[in-house]
C-alpha cells in the first residue's frame, strides 16, 4: 500500500505502523492471494468479488455519512470526495456471477463503526485504507490478464476504478504528512477509522464458518 517516503513522525507513518499487522493479515488472506494464482477459475473469482461487495456494502454507507458531516473540511484539505466502488464492483461481478450466488458473509461478522468523536479523523483513517488499495491493484490486474487473458475484466469495473484513485491516494498522503494547524486531526481517531475498514475487509474476505 505504501510507496511514498515520509518522516517517521508524521501522522501517516504513525498510522501505518499502527495498522501494519492488519495490513499484513489482509494481504495474507487466502481469498486475496487467490486473485493472483494461475489456477483461479471463474466461479471462484465471482465468489471473491461477492465478498468484496459484502465489504463495500458495509463500509461505504458509513463513509458517505461521515463525508456529509466533514464535507467543508474535505474541501479545505484539498482532497477529492470519495469515489464509491460498489457500482464498478457490480459491473465486474455481473460478468462472472451469472446464476451462481455470491458467497455471503453473515452481517454479524462485520464490525460496526465505533463511536466517532472526531468525524474528520475517522473519515480520513477510513479513506487511508480505501485509497491505499489502489497501490496493489496493478499487481492484481497483471496477474488476471496474464493467467486469464480471455476473461472480460470490465474497463469500468472494480480494478480500473481503483487504479483511477491513485491521485486521491497521493493527496491523502500529502495531507497526513503535513503538520496539522487548522482543525487538527487526531491520531487515535485516524487509527480507529483505518482499523475498522481493515477489520471489515478481513471479516468479509474470510471463508464463512461451517
Amino acid at each position: 500500500m505504501e510507496n511514498l517516503s515520509n518522516s517517521p513522525n508524521t501522522l501517516r507513518s504513525l498510522l501505518r505502523a499502527h495498522v501494519w499487522p492488519l495490513h499484513q493479515r489482509l494481504d495474507q488472506s487466502p481469498t486475496l492471494q487467490a486473485l493472483t494464482r494461475p489456477d483461479l477459475d471463474a466461479p471462484s473469482y465471482s465468489r471473491v468479488l461477492g465478498r468484496f461487495r459484502t465489504a463495500y456494502q458495509h463500509i461505504e454507507p458509513n463513509v458517505a455519512a461521515l463525508e456529509r458531516v466533514v464535507k467543508h473540511d474535505i474541501g479545505q484539505a484539498a482532497i477529492p470526495a470519495y469515489q464509491p466502488r460498489l457500482p464498478s464492483l457490480k459491473n465486474e461481478h455481473a460478468l462472472f456471477s451469472r446464476s451462481e450466488p455470491s458467497d455471503p458473509v453473515a452481517s454479524t461478522l462485520l464490525p460496526p463503526l465505533p463511536e466517532v468523536r472526531c468525524p474528520l479523523s475517522t473519515y480520513l483513517g477510513s479513506r487511508y485504507v480505501l485509497e491505499g488499495a489502489s497501490q496493489g491493484t496493478p499487481h492484481v490486474l497483471r496477474a488476471l490478464q496474464h493467467h486469464h487473458p480471455e476473461w472480460p475484466v470490465h474497463p469500468e469495473g472494480y480494478w480500473h476504478t481503483l487504479l483511477a484513485q491513485v491521485p486521491a491516494w497521493r493527496q491523502l498522503c500529502l495531507l497526513l504528512d503535513t503538520p496539522q494547524n487548522h482543525k487538527p486531526v487526531t491520531l487515535s481517531e485516524l487509527q480507529q477509522g483505518a482499523t475498522w475498514v481493515f477489520e471489515s475487509f478481513i471479516a468479509s474476505l474470510s471463508p464463512p464458518a461451517h
